[in-house]
């Protein structure tokens, strides 16, 4: 079962955060991504970009491996969570800091308050992988595991919020995370400035958009797709129906895109700078997840490989194109 949010209406009290907000001040610019580039540098590396000719090959088009796996953390979260943490006032430094993940966003968070010496407490469901929940405590970072969902945990966190003063990091919510997460655009640029096209994972929603403000700021012409589990397409859906969607569950191996909808944040930057939307099912992320380690021998999650399931099945047609994924 599905949600239908319009713009104009008031979103259900656990994803409340940002109600009343202009329509301006939802809008991330290419002046705060590259203000955030010059935060994290030095902190984040500028990840590999890796021309794949296996993947050539079976796509067609010419791809581009950006390996945000070799990430500090495991994964791009980390930029959003440097750049947002490090513009904390000290009296909220203080107060410490407080997330909901299912796994990777935790880390990142969790990283970046050690780096600057900020107490983190993480919200992680209780089917969230050993793993995950280790590195994330290894970073120093205090866990609640809560709930059978991101949403179950992060109702969780409200609670716990009504007795601690501590900041909300949320994973995608906010325009310093989308703003670190739009830097993954200009290194890519960097690269190679004749991208045709960029693919990316979409969960909240936070790195497309902050890729696709980047992007499109620099290249009106580059077009930016964004990949979703078929169990968890809620913004698969919503570019369809041009009404921001809110699923009431979601069902998927990819644990790193598991989320109920984009917040109205996000969608306004999905509708106005990402060009399509499209949705893979659990087998073929599974099977992109295999093609990673047999021809690549990358060991890649699932949320990473589903922009390669999307162009293996086709979903996604650039035949002689300069294509760069997201991992």
């Amino acid at each position: 079962m599905v949600m239908m949010l319009s713009s104009h209406k008031t979103r259900s009290e656990s994803w409340a955060i940002i109600d009343g907000l202009s329509r301006r001040k939802r809008m991330v610019t290419l002046r705060e991504i590259r203000a955030a580039a010059e935060r994290i540098r030095g902190v984040v590396h500028h990840t590999p970009l890796d021309r794949s000719e296996n993947f050539s090959r079976v796509t067609g088009a010419r791809i581009f491996l950006k390996l945000e796996s070799l990430q500090r953390g495991g994964s791009f979260k980390i930029r959003g969570a440097y750049n947002c943490i490090a513009q904390l006032s000290p009296e909220q430094r203080a107060r410490g800091v407080a997330a909901v993940s299912a796994g990777n966003h935790a880390q990142g968070v969790a990283l970046a308050c050690k780096m600057l010496h900020v107490p983190a407490t993480i919200f992680m469901p209780l089917n969230t992988p050993l793993a995950k929940i280790q590195a994330t405590q290894g970073y120093g970072a205090h866990v609640e595991l809560a709930g059978e969902s991101f949403h179950e945990a992060y109702l969780a966190l409200q609670k716990w919020q009504k007795t601690h003063r501590a900041v909300l990091v949320h994973p995608f919510d906010d325009n310093r995370i989308i703003a670190g997460q739009g830097t993954v655009a200009l290194e890519l640029l960097e690269d190679c400035p004749d991208l045709d096209m960029i693919v990316a994972p979409i969960g909240g929603g936070g790195l497309v958009s902050g890729i696709a403000c980047a992007a499109k700021s620099l290249n009106s012409r580059i077009r930016i797709l964004g990949v979703q589990a078929a169990g968890a397409n809620a913004a698969c859906l919503s570019k369809k129906s041009g009404e921001r969607v809110e699923l009431e569950k979601v069902a998927t191996l990819a644990d790193g895109i598991a989320i109920k909808g984009p917040s109205r944040r996000t969608w306004t930057l999905l509708r106005e700078y990402v060009d399509d939307v499209v949705q893979v099912s659990d087998a073929q992320i599974a099977h992109a997840v295999l093609l990673f380690l047999e021809r690549s021998r990358l060991v890649v999650e699932g949320a990473g490989a589903a922009p390669l399931a999307a162009m293996v099945d086709g979903r996604i047609r650039a035949r002689g194109k300069n294509v760069a994924l997201v991992v």
